[in-house]
């Protein structure tokens, strides 16, 4: 334990001693609040970073649900217009037959096969299947009802079905007609659409034709029997629907998040089907990683496949964009619109929402720093103040000491002059009693 020797060091020191733990406490208290403050905001602000790109999700889900419900209208009522002209026509076959390369759609295997001639109107649906030529009657139902226009005629008993007219062009800049639906796929189990026609059902759906991805409807086509012998399609690309896609490209999350739409599952698994203002639409990034080598579109699809009428999740990854020389946390939140296979994802970099977390930071560090000063200028003035008053105390206590040290010489010749008012001064007073009583005993 430390030992002050006089009274003026431990008035300075008590004095001193108080303001600074005083001083100390209050910066701790600072400290202590920070933290919490910080680690308070923090998770306010990563659940309103959540709860808008949740949100937004949703958002662009709703949006991509009302639209199928009304292009699904659209190719319900086309279906309709496209049966009404063939039952208006009168639907038939011709004694002629066609010989087909039928090519399945599936497993690109292919057979020969001879069909009779599909009839409208004494007119042959399937007219130019041979040479890719065109088709003025699809043509005639495309320009009623918008869209694509495809007749498919049953091949067997199997109820495998070719496609003998269309208003799709290939590549090579024909008709995509010669491939056929299988009714049996090769898994081994029934074709959906296919089980569905030949029940005398419609079927709605989404498919890939040449590579595309389209909105379609299928229904039955019936002889004067009732049998099913083909089936028509009306279907509409998805790359047309321009006015949900831009809608879907000038969302902006946060400052500078967007969102984005990749194919879930089958051919167009990790498919940019929407991209950051449609720069990288159909390329493939399901293995991209990330700068932690993480493969974080594998975890974005499966979270978002994971997902049911529109419920959101979310995944976290470092990117670093080119220029940059560090990573940053992009949080996005996935979920999945099965009827178009659309993972529909809205990203955002959490620092566009942590940057208010950054200017309390910075507010509550100025505030410490402030605190700092003030506590070592309170701690100036305490020292200053407490010089001044330990001198008051000390002072006449020295000049008492002394005087009581030249009384015990016998040196009764002593002055003591205390101008202060307290208990000091009473000891003086009482002193130059002691000093006077002293001098009359000397008489």
């Amino acid at each position: 334990m430390f030992r002050f020797k006089s009274v003026k060091t431990k008035i300075l020191a008590l004095s001193i001693c108080a303001v600074f733990f005083v001083a100390l406490a209050m910066t701790v208290i600072i400290i202590a609040g920070k933290i919490s403050l910080k680690n308070d905001i923090g998770k306010e602000l990563d659940e309103m970073a959540r709860n808008e790109t949740g949100k937004i999700a949703k958002d662009v889900y709703l949006m991509a649900r009302a639209t199928n419900e009304t292009l699904q209208s659209q190719l319900a009522n086309n279906l309709r217009v496209i049966d009404n002209e063939l039952k208006r026509n009168g639907l038939s076959f011709s004694e002629e037959k066609i010989m087909w390369n039928a090519v399945n759609q599936e497993n690109k295997s292919s057979m020969q096969i001879e069909l009779p001639a599909m009839m409208a109107g004494g007119q042959k649906i399937s007219a130019g299947a041979t040479d890719g030529g065109g088709n003025s009657f699809v043509d005639g139902l495309q320009k009623m009802v918008g869209g694509t226009v495809t007749v498919f005629q049953r091949m067997n008993n199997s109820g495998d079905m070719l496609r003998v007219a269309t208003t799709i062009i290939d590549d090579n800049g024909k008709r995509a007609i010669g491939t056929y639906v299988p009714a049996v796929g090769k898994n081994g189990r029934s074709n959906e659409i296919i089980e569905n026609i030949l029940a005398g059902r419609t079927f709605n759906g989404v498919t890939h034709i040449m590579g595309e991805m389209y909105l379609v409807a299928y229904g039955p086509l019936f002889d004067v029997g009732g049998k099913v012998i083909g089936m028509t399609v009306a279907a509409l690309r998805q790359d047309d629907f321009t006015s949900l896609r831009k809608g879907i490209m000038d969302i902006v999350v946060g400052k500078t998040g967007y969102v984005f739409v990749l194919g879930g599952t089958d051919k167009q698994k990790g498919d940019y089907i929407i991209s950051y203002q449609g720069k990288r639409d159909g390329e493939n990034i399901y293995d991209a990683t990330d700068a932690d080598g993480k493969h974080f579109i594998h975890d974005m699809i499966e979270k978002g496949l994971a997902q049911t009428a529109g419920s959101v999740d979310f995944t976290r990854y470092a990117w670093k964009n080119q220029g940059e020389t560090e990573a940053r946390t992009k949080l996005t939140a996935v979920t999945y619109f099965e009827p178009w296979d659309w993972v529909i994802g809205a990203g955002v970099y959490e620092d566009d929402f942590y940057a208010a977390n950054q200017r309390v930071e910075s507010a509550l560090n100025g505030m410490i720093l402030k605190g700092g000063i003030g506590a070592f200028l309170l701690l100036l003035i305490a020292a200053a103040l407490s010089i001044v008053v330990a001198n008051q105390i000390s002072n006449p206590l020295i000049k008492m000491v002394e005087t009581a040290n030249a009384l015990a010489e016998g040196n009764t010749e002593q002055m003591i002059q205390v101008e202060t008012e307290d208990e000091i001064s009473k000891l003086g007073q009482a002193f130059v009693q002691l000093i006077d009583a002293d001098k009359r005993l000397a008489k």
